[in-house]
């Protein structure tokens, strides 16, 4: 057996080592060496993606969003199921958003950083592993702090996923369409839980069960991803950035990839994330996300309780939910062409005051059926706002940098969908779930007006 002349990254090779008394070399790789190996294989030169595998790559993303959609949307039908089982109130059912804003907010925190040193193709099939376990964790109804907790590991797979996914899309040849249709695919994933979501609270008695259907879909969403990725970063899918204000990785690319090379990338990585922080607009695109995202969960996770409690709706209202992403979904697809015509900053105005509208409308009109198709249509003029921030982010920001803003977004947004749902179940334990809708008209009010600060393009 011999081990020279073992290809490394960049045509180095792995010397051989004495034993430490001068004896020859040694024949047994260490754990570091043999890390570097898998390391140096998969950051070895590949072609570019052949327009057929291009097509299968993006497909895989969209996959990734559906399952992320997945995770949003089964929550409401679901809640009042799990307020039944557990013996809690709207105040304790709304911490397992908590949790997984924490897990967003770690991953948001770390993702520059894992891309930058695992790359794309190892970080995202994990990230959607973790989701796996966490859902079959809860699918065994554990003590209610446990069940809790594995949101929080939900979190850490569900924005890794996201803000990677998003970060790849951008990189695409006609980058607004086709991170509509991806988001369009987060609302299909969205709409199609809760309908199973309800099926299950309808006719199986441990409803809960439903989350091995979630595990199943995470399984197969990671599986996806190692097959059409087979663990490629970034840039051995589209052609590396070359930008004038880049930080680069490695400096020295005819180097071994070994522990000097790593602190570099440490280093790098933190020389960016420094950068982006720095960026008084990055913060106006981050909380713009933060709100957004919060009254898009808010309203699809607390519908159908807002539904049973106050417009005297049974277990079908779920299928309410159902229509609000539903409508999410097909809006991403059929307003693309209305959004292109009239530009991302003055149709996330109209789409907003539309928004603004129903709302209002669900306050003053008491009536199931009115109030329904207003959730329905809520949906509808939210869906195209999500992809036309990320457009707008990417606009101004240098393409070295759209991965943390993303990531930023991602785990802001989290925090977002973590935060307002879980005022709204801590308020409505002592006011009623009626303070649902008031709550969204205030989110709605205040976007509406930090869209005026979104900053303007950078020129080119």
């Amino acid at each position: 057996m011999e081990l020279d002349h073992v290809p490394l990254h960049h045509g180095s090779e792995v010397n051989q080592a004495g034993d430490g008394d001068g004896d020859g070399p040694s024949l047994a790789p260490t754990k570091h060496d043999n890390h570097q190996l898998v390391f140096a294989f998969l950051r070895r030169e590949r072609p570019l993606p052949s327009p057929m595998r291009l097509r299968a790559m993006f497909a895989t993303l969209c996959m990734v969003l559906v399952l992320a959609g997945f995770n949003d949307g089964s929550q409401g039908p679901l809640l009042p199921f799990l307020q039944d089982h557990y013996h809690i109130g709207f105040l304790k059912m709304s911490l397992i958003w908590v949790t997984s804003f924490v897990g967003s907010l770690f991953a948001g925190a770390s993702n520059m950083f894992l891309t930058d040193r695992f790359g794309f193709g190892l970080v995202t099939p994990v990230a959607a592993l973790a989701q796996a376990v966490a859902y079959s964790l809860a699918a065994l109804a554990p003590p209610y702090p446990f069940f809790v907790s594995v949101f929080a590991l939900n979190g850490i797979g569900t924005a890794l996923q996201d803000a990677l996914a998003n970060t790849m899309t951008s990189r695409l040849d006609d980058p607004s369409t086709k991170l509509s249709i991806l988001h369009a695919c987060f609302g299909l994933g969205a709409t199609i839980s809760p309908f199973i979501s309800t099926l299950f609270v309808q006719h199986v008695p441990q409803a809960y069960r439903y989350y091995f259907v979630a595990a199943g879909v995470s399984v197969f969403t990671a599986a996806l991803l190692v097959v059409v990725f087979e663990g490629r970063t970034e840039d051995q899918v589209m052609v590396p950035r070359m930008e004038e204000d880049s930080i680069p990785l490695n400096p020295n690319p005819d180097e071994e990839v070994g522990p000097a090379v790593e602190k570099t990338q440490a280093t790098a990585s933190g020389a960016k994330m420094m950068k982006l922080l720095s960026n008084p607009s990055v913060w106006t695109v981050v909380v713009y996300s933060f709100i957004y995202v919060g009254l898009e969960v808010s309203n699809g996770g607390w519908a159908t309780s807002f539904l049973i409690h106050e417009r005297g709706g049974d277990a079908n209202a779920g299928y309410v939910t159902v229509g609000y992403w539903a409508g999410l979904t097909i809006s991403r697809i059929v307003l693309i062409p209305v959004t292109s015509r009239m530009g991302h900053r003055l149709s996330v105005t109209v789409y907003n005051i539309c928004a603004l509208l129903l709302q209002i409308s669900i306050l003053i009109i008491p009536v199931f059926w009115a109030n329904a198709i207003a959730f329905s249509l809520t949906g509808f003029v939210l869906g195209p706002i999500y992809p036309s921030l990320i457009m707008v982010a990417t606009d101004f920001l240098p393409g070295e940098l759209h991965l943390g803003v993303i990531s930023l977004m991602g785990s802001m947004g989290g925090a977002g969908a973590a935060l307002w749902p879980f005022i709204v179940g801590a308020l409505s334990d002592g006011f009623g779930i009626w303070i649902l809708i008031p709550n969204i008209i205030i989110l709605i009010g205040v976007s509406l007006g930090l869209w005026t600060l979104i900053p303007k393009p950078r020129s080119r």
